[in-house]
């Protein structure tokens, strides 16, 4: 009997699946609590483990383009995400900073003006991004065995400022 080609192989299935299932235990709290940084974080954290996972479990041993539809999807939510944690983490911080500089707590009108304006950076500014990436993708997508899909940029200046520069 010979050995598994690669003996690490299961362990990426096993994490990519510990890193969707983690960030959704502590999201009903944070829902509860109007922090929707946070629950947007968490959320696009757990959709990048479940692609990760499924993408591992599909490509296994395979560089096969089986599943083009799941590529196609992925590969934007994959690239929505690299956008959309960056910003989550932005409107983490400043509502921190909102909490911390307020000399009274945050009435409801403002908790609802920081989810529309959380809203717009962590849902619709990726969305944004990702439909720009049309301009300098090379491919639909690049096929990895054992990783899956992942979204292809051709690297020009138009790139650097379209995909590249917006997480920093």
């Amino acid at each position: 009997m010979f050995p598994p080609a690669d003996l690490l192989y299961p362990f990426y299935t096993i994490f990519s699946f510990f890193s969707f299932l983690l960030p959704i235990i502590p999201l009903t709290w944070h829902l509860q609590a109007w922090n929707s940084g946070t629950c947007f974080y968490m959320v696009w954290a757990s959709l990048i483990g479940l692609i990760d996972f499924v993408n591992s479990i599909i490509w296994a041993g395979t560089v096969l383009d089986i599943a083009p539809i799941w590529c196609d999807f992925s590969t934007h939510v994959l690239l929505a995400g690299t956008f959309a944690i960056p910003l989550s983490s932005l409107c983490i911080i400043r509502r921190l900073y909102l909490i911390s500089s307020a000399k009274s707590a945050l009435t409801r009108i403002e908790k609802r003006r920081a989810v529309i304006f959380d809203t717009t950076l962590c849902l619709i500014i990726p969305l944004v991004l990702t439909a720009l990436q049309y301009i300098v993708q090379g491919h639909r997508y690049c096929i990895y065995e054992e990783i899956g899909c992942m979204p292809y940029v051709y690297r020009t200046l138009a790139a650097q400022f379209l995909v590249t520069a917006p997480p920093f």
